[in-house]
């Protein structure tokens, strides 16, 4: 698959035109089917359209994308434009996945990203807004594994593209929550009626890494640079995570009467601990909170 390197006001009339069509379908559907959650919208809509923006979130689902474009796009978002890395493989190989290159889908390959992130650069200096999923693929598991790992997940594409923009572009961070459960690996239908709740983070900026003649891959300090600026995202993203999920935390520590990082179980009953906490996972906030409110009475 050959990548597009015309940035959105370049594409031609029919892609302009169906991309406008869908835009303001997709994110109404989206919104009847679910139970919608969204916490720091303010942080998002700093960003108007014509200011370029990284938008950056854990992946759980493949739903991750159309979801959190449903809250940036109008008519809930003032973006009118919202671009988003995703597999390259994927969209050369499935017809279906293909088509999301007609509403902002980049595809970025494992053995080569470069030409990907040239083009988001590219993009984001023209004034778009990109998403951007640092973990680089879905990771379909409960808060209670994401509390040990997410942090430490980020791959360093983030931090190349803040790099090659030589420190002006901002980055939102985000967690969104529910996806692993609505669609898990291997179906084909969501579950609708689910709840999903997507909370946004204050924006973090990188002058500090701005230097007067700029960045290149050539530099000694470029991709440990990199490492450094995405691990500083994937923590802020952490930030949002344990703000979302609290009462899902506080719960296991209720249930077993001990810290999260301390909870361990046998072999044996693995499988059943995991069925318990996606069926967990599944239970919105409140009604963990207000459980937990009544257990305390």
């Amino acid at each position: 698959m050959v990548i597009n390197t015309e940035v959105a006001k370049r594409w031609s009339f029919l892609k302009r035109a169906f991309y406008r069509f869908l835009t303001p379908i997709i994110p109404r559907l989206i919104r009847s089917l679910f139970h919608f959650e969204v916490k720091g919208k303010e942080f998002a809509n700093n960003f108007r359209e014509g200011k370029g923006v990284i938008f950056c979130t854990n992946h759980q689902s493949h739903l991750d994308g159309p979801i959190i474009a449903s809250t940036l796009l109008p008519p809930f978002g003032q973006r009118q434009f919202l671009g988003f890395i995703g597999s390259g493989k994927a969209m050369q190989s499935n017809l279906l996945f293909r088509s999301l290159t007609l509403i902002g889908g980049i595809p970025i390959f494992r053995d080569n990203p470069k030409p990907t992130l040239d083009y988001v650069s590219k993009s984001l200096h023209e004034g778009f807004a990109i998403l951007i999923t640092p973990q680089g693929r879905r990771v379909h598991r409960t808060p209670f594994h994401d509390y040990f790992s997410l942090a430490e997940e980020g791959r360093t594409g983030v931090g190349r593209v803040i790099l090659t923009t030589n420190g002006e572009i901002p980055v939102v961070p985000l967690y969104i929550r529910g996806t692993a459960e609505v669609l898990r690996p291997g179906t084909i239908l969501p579950k609708f009626g689910s709840y999903i709740s997507i909370s946004f983070g204050e924006p973090q900026y990188f002058h500090q890494y701005s230097r007067t003649d700029g960045w290149t891959e050539s530099d000694a300090e470029f991709f440990p640079k990199s490492r450094e600026i995405t691990d500083l995202i994937m923590k802020s993203i952490r930030t949002q995570f344990l703000e979302t999920e609290k009462y899902y935390l506080d719960f296991l520590e209720w249930k077993f009467k001990t810290k999260i990082d301390q909870i361990t179980v046998p072999s044996k009953r693995e499988k059943e601990f995991n069925k318990f906490l996606h069926k967990l996972a599944r239970v919105p906030p409140n009604q963990i909170q207000e459980f937990l409110e009544l257990k305390k009475q």
